[in-house]
């Protein structure tokens, strides 16, 4: 299931997870569980934020990449269902033939 992944760091956290040199395992072990298809760091509303994109085999994934980020970070997260344009074709084609 792609799902987006945005995370908004809490400064004062961030500052600290970033000078105890923390915050490079942290983003390791989260990738190394979702292998994002694309990940970005920005600065948004303020604030430290990574948007991820990535295919999660099934929801009890979720807590292995949210933890580290609630936990390191202080981070809001949302975790938002996603779809190519090839699932919304095939999604529409369905929602067409149900009506």
């Amino acid at each position: 299931m792609r799902m987006m992944l945005k995370a908004h760091f809490d400064v004062e956290a961030a500052n600290l997870t970033i000078n105890e040199g923390a915050a490079g395992a942290i983003f390791d072990k989260i990738f190394a569980i979702c292998r994002p298809e694309a990940a970005y760091f920005v600065a948004d509303h303020g604030k430290r934020s990574l948007y991820a994109f990535l295919d999660l085999q099934s929801v009890d994934q979720l807590p292995m990449l949210t933890e580290p980020l609630f936990q390191g970070f202080a981070a809001t997260v949302e975790v938002i269902p996603a779809m190519t344009p090839d699932d919304l074709a095939k999604g529409l084609r369905g929602y067409a033939a149900s009506r």
